[in-house]
């Protein structure tokens, strides 16, 4: 939790956001370590986007799958 905090004072996100988050990344079989990029990048789409980490996760996802990319 301790990295998650720092992760998310970097980005303007509470430290339940970044949890969401790496909640919704380690669900789908990742790394920690890819975890960890993956939750920055669903941040960074969720403030740019202005919609919340769950969406910016889900629209990464379906992103990533579609076009068969990985982390």
């Amino acid at each position: 939790m301790q990295s998650y905090s720092e992760i998310g004072k970097q980005y303007g996100a509470t430290t339940v956001e970044v949890s969401k988050a790496a909640d919704d990344w380690l669900r789908q079989g990742n790394t920690v370590a890819d975890t960890n990029s993956l939750i920055v990048d669903s941040l960074m789409l969720a403030k740019l986007g202005q919609m919340d980490t769950a969406a910016a996760t889900k629209s990464l996802t379906s992103v990533m799958k579609g076009y068969n990319i990985s982390v």
